[in-house]
């Protein structure tokens, strides 16, 4: 079965392969270039879900560079630091064929993005270093990041793009935290040494790409819906997991997306995992299988956009309708399952409403997530479930003066949203959600404003303000109150506030290399006091203060 449907695939692709894509990393600056660019209406810009590709990127590149007339000066010359950082696929896009072969390692004037690249007639590769250290006054702790890598992409042929990078870091101080508790930082999967946390992180892929579509075998992040306080479908809190990815572009009002993931359980097969009869006489370790498949429509018109999607989180063994991209999931569960809901699997329901300059440089946005409802006893308060997250988003970008933007950002998660009784099929990978990195029963407020001083120097300030509940009830009762009704009221048990003011000055000296100075003042307060969720040092008011060097992201 999986030898054919891989032949299926790859006989469209022999017929209609025409260039190739390598994705942008979603930390990527230029993706606020493009989105605020966008919000000002000069460009139709598509981004409900990242990362996007390079080529991608650089066909929107060309439509702006068509009406710099319309951009600030600031804003021209952003556009052509970035036209220079893809000139590789500016130049495939305009179908210029170079047949000559190019080495360069470290260009004298510093106008190449990357420290090395080799091109000839059937191969490009793009290499460079991966360093950066930060230093930080973390409630009132010493606390300190080195990370270091190697970063690799490029295209051969007319077939293949391909992409490699990797980090390992180190984390020092008296306050480390593996679990990243109820932060926006990405999770790790850490090794304790010598006062320390070692850990690594490593993204690749390979990807074909055609006329009116794609489809990529990656390990990298994956996010869905616009956010600046974080995703409440698909976020960045998860590490980074193998998947596939279809696109297709058949109109340009109308796109859809399949993905199919590979999760991490971090559940042990207790029946597989066996003996290893060494002189220790230790278990190899078996984990369960856990994986998640997605399927999203977007419809486009003139600046709105309208996404739906649905998705489903199952464990044990791969299963052929959630790798039928078209196929209705939640019935394919039906048929699985028999119907029996000890046997099924965990689906999910989003959808995305997004209007861009319908109100001028204006992006109003508002997501939601369904996680389970009962729509028949909706309106029964002791009936009703609806374990639901939804965000609310207003951003503006120009329509005061020249460069300066904000955003201002509601998200809600009721409870129990991305929780399951059974594990394998929860909406989590590596004991990560696969949403919001709040988790359920919680609520955000966020607001931001940013400004360019010039091309690479930006200031920006921001005030957020978040409230956790259902503290201090082990995870076994946890499950059991999230099938009872009434369901639980919002904010029910012991509630964690957190409030952030801060500042941050980020200054882009060069293609890959950047400067940050970033001071946030905090004042935490929890009713439970209950530190495997706040620190004892965390609460009460702090003044943090952080400096970072880094080239390439």
């Amino acid at each position: 079965m999986r030898k054919f449907i891989l032949l299926f695939i790859l006989l469209i692709l022999y017929h209609n392969l025409l260039a190739q894509i390598v994705y942008e990393p979603v930390n990527s600056p230029v993706y606020e270039f493009l989105e605020q660019m966008s919000v000002k209406g000069i460009i139709t810009y598509q981004d409900i879900i990242k990362p996007l590709a390079r080529k991608n990127i650089a066909n929107y590149l060309i439509e702006f560079k068509k009406q710099e007339n319309k951009l600030s000066k600031v804003e021209k010359d952003e556009l052509y630091f970035y036209l220079n950082d893809y000139q590789d696929e500016i130049k495939r896009l305009s179908c210029v064929k170079d047949t000559t072969e190019s080495y360069n390692f470290i260009y004298p004037d510093f106008q190449s993005a990357n420290l090395f690249n080799y091109k000839n007639e059937l191969f490009t590769i793009n290499a460079d270093i991966i360093y950066g250290y930060s230093i930080q006054n973390k409630f009132g702790k010493k606390f300190t990041h080195r990370w270091n890598g190697a970063s690799v992409y490029g295209y051969l042929s007319d077939k293949l793009g391909y992409y490699f990078n990797f980090r390992d870091n180190r984390e020092e101080s008296k306050i480390l935290d593996p679990a990243k508790t109820l932060t926006d930082e990405m999770g790790i999967t850490a090794i304790p040494k010598d006062d320390g946390l070692e850990y690594s992180e490593a993204m690749g892929g390979l990807s074909y790409d055609w006329n009116w579509g794609s489809i990529s075998f990656v390990k990298d992040y994956l996010t869905w819906g616009y956010e600046k306080s974080g995703n409440v479908v698909l976020g960045r809190k998860a590490p980074t997991y193998p998947y596939i990815r279809l696109d297709i572009n058949p109109a340009p009002w109308f796109s859809f997306n399949y993905i199919h993931a590979f999760l991490e359980s971090r559940m042990i097969d207790s029946l597989e995992t066996y003996k290893i009869y060494t002189y220790q006489n230790v278990d190899r370790v078996i984990y369960r299988k856990k994986f998640f498949a997605s399927h999203t429509v977007t419809i486009k018109y003139k600046g709105l956009s309208l996404s739906a999607g649905e998705s489903m989180v199952y464990g044990d063994e791969i299963k052929a309708l959630y790798l039928l991209p078209v196929m209705f999931f939640r019935l394919a569960d039906h048929y699985y399952s028999n119907n029996n809901n000890d046997a099924g699997d965990n689906a999910q329901f989003f959808f995305n409403i997004s209007s861009k300059n319908h109100i001028p440089n204006t992006h109003i946005y508002t997501t939601l997530f369904i996680d389970e409802i009962t729509l028949s006893d909706m309106f029964d308060k002791q009936k009703q479930r609806y374990q639901v997250a939804m965000n609310f988003g207003l951003s503006n970008y120009g329509l005061f003066f020249d460069n300066f933007g904000f955003t201002v950002e509601y998200t809600k998660i009721f409870p129990f949203a991305y929780q399951h009784y059974i594990k394998t099929t929860e909406y989590s990978s590596s004991n990560y959600s696969l949403g919001h990195w709040l988790g359920d029963n919680g609520d955000i407020f966020y607001l931001s404003s940013k400004y360019k001083i010039f091309r690479g120097l930006d200031i920006e300030a921001y005030y957020k303000y978040l409230r956790k509940g259902n503290g201090g009830l082990s995870d076994s009762l946890m499950r059991l109150r999230q099938y009872t009704v009434p369901q639980p009221q919002f904010l029910w048990g012991k509630v964690t506030n957190r409030t952030y003011v801060g500042a941050k000055l980020s200054y882009q000296f060069w293609h890959n290399l950047f400067f940050q100075f970033h001071y946030e003042y905090t004042n935490f307060k929890d009713e439970l006091n209950d530190f495997s969720r706040t620190f004892d040092y965390q609460l009460g008011k702090n003044h943090n203060f952080n400096i970072s060097i880094y080239y390439r992201l």
